[in-house]
């Protein structure tokens, strides 16, 4: 049986309460901090996946963490697109509707929170939530350079680039 990592509700992430292959991967506090929206639990999509994760790997279940990813996201009322998308006129038609931007924003949030959070309690990512993660962040830095053009005194946008990175980074390592 393999052990698992659980915040204290009180305390909220913290290097004590992380399986150690995340702290080795994940150093610095942007990756326990759960008030910097472009954190993988600072949004309230990342702070509630985070959770909700918890709770499902406290009662054992036989199923898939993309299984996790898919109860949550229809949970939250959101209709799944294919969550491996990454082609630019495909984002760029879904940024065309500000319900879908705001919808997939939350989705990839929610999606790489999972990511994050699977190696936080566990120590490892399954490789199809991998895959999901990296095209999340890919749609990311296409919704990021978007906002460059759209609204270029953005001022998050050096700043969501730089936590983009950050968490690809992570995620390369891992192969």
């Amino acid at each position: 049986m393999s052990v698992h990592y659980f915040d204290d509700p009180d305390e909220g992430p913290t290097p004590a309460t992380s399986h150690p292959a995340f702290r080795k991967l994940c150093k610095g506090a942007f990756f326990y901090d759960i008030g910097d929206d472009f954190a993988p639990f600072g949004s309230d999509a990342g702070a509630d996946t985070l959770a909700s994760l918890e709770d499902w790997y406290r009662a054992p279940r036989p199923r898939k963490v993309r299984t996790f990813i898919s109860e949550l996201l229809d949970g939250w009322g959101f209709t799944l697109p294919n969550l491996r998308e990454t082609r630019e006129a495909v984002v760029l038609r879904r940024l065309a509707d500000p319900s879908k931007e705001t919808e997939m924003l939350e989705i990839d949030g929610a999606v790489i929170a999972t990511a994050f959070a699977q190696l936080k309690i566990t120590g490892a990512i399954d490789l199809d939530v991998q895959v999901l993660a990296r095209a999340a962040l890919a749609r990311d830095a296409i919704y990021v350079a978007h906002a460059r053009v759209a609204y270029p005194k953005w001022p998050h946008a050096k700043e969501k680039a730089a936590a983009q990175k950050k968490l690809a980074a992570v995620l390369a390592k891992l192969g």
